[in-house]
């Protein structure tokens, strides 16, 4: 048929006025019981009179963005990035910023982990939460400085591209053996060229990721995208 029928309404056979309202200028709008259930509008905007239950809801190329389990969870996808060493021994020289290598990428949802370069380069633009700690052998030292860079920021008054923890000793020696934060806090990355790296510096030589036992870690999750 290459002619055009044109109707007001399309309903079943049982009379419920259950079917398709026409009637409306550029809408479509299913009914049920001649309630409205679904309308579309002329810009493809859908409106929902009452429950959708769905499994997944996916991104228009057909890939998972999220799942709605049985016990009513939402299950998303979202950018993460953990990664962890343990007993891997790399050296830090004395009054040096080092920066530092990980061995392990436990989940990185993004793939924008370089195992090269050690830098993490998110794919989507936001704010990103940082954190996790490192697991030191040393003397007893009176400074240590953890880092988490942003382009390759620099070691001082760089304070819109960095986070610092520093350990500062009472004038005199205190720090030992142990595991210790590294700063935790909100990086603005635009999801394209931004990059981020964990540097660590000390002021006599040591070892970090020297435990069997106890694994250094860092992490960066999307919080807020933009």
């Amino acid at each position: 048929m290459s002619s055009t029928i044109k109707v007001n309404n399309i309903q079943n056979l049982a009379g419920d006025d259950s079917g398709i309202d026409l009637s409306t200028n550029d809408q479509i709008i299913l009914k049920t019981a001649n309630t409205t259930a679904i309308t579309v509008d002329s810009s493809q905007n859908t409106k929902i009179a009452s429950n959708l239950d769905v499994g997944t809801i996916r991104a228009t190329n057909g890939t998972s963005a999220m799942t709605i389990n049985s016990s009513g969870l939402i299950l998303p996808r979202i950018p993460i990035l953990s990664l962890n060493a343990t007993n891997t021994d790399q050296a830090i020289s004395a009054g040096t910023t080092t920066k530092v290598e990980w061995e392990t990428v436990q989940v990185d949802t993004l793939s924008g982990w370089d195992s090269t370069n050690n830098r993490y380069t998110p794919t989507v633009a936001g704010f990103y939460l940082v954190g996790g700690v490192i697991r030191v052998q040393m003397v007893i030292v009176e400074t240590i400085v953890m880092r988490i860079k942003k382009n390759g920021a620099t070691d001082s008054e760089d304070i819109e591209n960095s986070l610092v923890h520093q350990f500062n000793g009472p004038n005199s020696d205190i720090f030992d053996n142990g595991s210790y934060p590294i700063p935790t806090g909100l990086m603005q990355m635009n999801g394209s060229s931004d990059y981020l790296e964990v540097f660590f510096s000390s002021e006599e030589a040591c070892t970090i990721h020297d435990s069997p036992t106890f694994k250094s870690h860092f992490f960066a999750q999307l919080v807020h995208a933009t």
